[in-house]
């Protein structure tokens, strides 16, 4: 990437928004194929009763989440006592954001846009890294006291390795800054231990940890967030919620999820995104990086135009997230790693759209 961040385009900050695509395509939303979005596209078996069942919905949701949270606890490796859930991981950014009565924060780059938003919306300054290092070398003389990270890292899905993020947390409590590590993608990322920085976290007073259960089930209008931290750091981002921030219809499928029948997800995904980035570089679509989650960026080769392959794609219901570099002159695309089926339906247009502009060119 040549030390550049990426950052979404002026179409919109973020991928997913299957309504005003069709709209704007004159479809149904459920006709469109999204690999705009990083959601679980995996077969998921769902409790029973749930869904669509309104009696769920008649009564304010239960203010009392602990009985809810006992799957989930072991599934990550934790205390319930260690878990708080809000309407998803994006909300609980902007709460920790909020109470971190921060002089500044540090954030490396290329990273989700809400980092930011959320720092913005709390008056806290911010400041950009380009690697670990940076934050390394920046905490011995330091204007910011968090420090927000994500593994795997979004839009590329990197990942940071845990000797590195000792050596983060280790400046951490040296300098007393805290890190809040944005493991969203965890649970579909290849050799990589997802319990780990949560196990961390409930000890650890400068770490504090996001997961999404949104993205995990599948579902991303069922709301449902967490951070992993210890009692005081739960104490503090709990002060700030809303009351009833969790439907009990999120709280019931935390409580009845097998969350067993996720622990193949690294497998699929790494088999689908290797089939996918081969078959696209192939194609002259390289990837970015090195990805470990369930979607990757590659580089738009220089003769394609960008708008040109974005409609085409669009005219097949096809939806990806376009990006660019901060300098504008990179052109790159985000794509998600979806059931195979799908997947080949994405690298076909892709391969009829080389063809279609080898034609013109003929």
């Amino acid at each position: 990437m040549n030390g550049r961040a990426l950052k979404m385009n002026k179409k919109g900050m973020h991928g997913g928004n299957i309504w005003s695509a069709a709209r704007r395509l004159g479809v149904k939303a459920g006709e469109l194929l999204d690999f705009s979005s990083n959601l679980n596209d995996f077969p998921v078996s769902y409790p029973e009763g749930i869904l669509g069942n309104l009696d769920l919905l008649r009564a304010y949701p239960d203010p009392d989440h602990g009985i809810y949270l006992k799957n989930l606890a072991a599934y990550l490796g934790v205390s319930s006592d260690n878990i708080l859930l809000g309407p998803g991981l994006t909300h609980m950014i902007y709460k920790f954001c909020q109470v971190s009565r921060s002089q500044g924060a540090l954030i490396i780059d290329p990273s989700f846009s809400e980092y930011e938003a959320g720092c913005s919306a709390s008056s806290i300054p911010v400041y950009h890294a380009g690697s670990i290092q940076e934050i390394l070398e920046a905490s011995s003389s330091r204007n910011y006291n968090i420090v927000i990270l994500a593994s795997p890292s979004n839009p590329v899905g990197n990942i940071i390795a845990w000797p590195d993020m000792q050596e983060i947390l280790s400046a951490a409590e040296r300098s007393n800054f805290t890190v809040f590590l944005d493991e969203a993608f965890a649970d579909f990322a290849s050799d990589y231990d997802r319990t780990r920085a949560c196990m961390e976290a409930a000890e650890n007073p400068n770490l504090v940890v996001g997961r999404s259960l949104t993205k995990l089930f599948g579902l991303a209008s069922l709301r449902v967030g967490l951070v992993v931290c210890n009692r005081e750091n739960i104490d503090r981002i709990s002060g700030v919620m809303e009351p009833w921030s969790v439907g009990q219809d999120a709280l019931e499928f935390v409580m009845a999820m097998n969350y067993g029948q996720f622990s193949r997800l690294p497998e699929i995904t790494v088999r689908e995104r290797l089939w996918m980035t081969s078959a696209l570089s192939n194609l002259g679509f390289h990837t970015a990086g090195a990805p470990r989650a369930n979607y990757f960026v590659v580089r738009i080769p220089d003769a394609v135009d960008v708008q040109e392959l974005e409609s085409f794609l669009n005219a097949r219901n096809i939806l990806v997230k376009m990006i660019n570099d901060v300098e504008g002159s990179g052109k790159f695309c985000r794509i998600a790693v979806k059931r195979h089926e799908y997947n080949v339906i994405l690298v076909e247009s892709f391969r009829s759209f080389i063809n279609s502009i080898g034609e013109q060119d003929d």
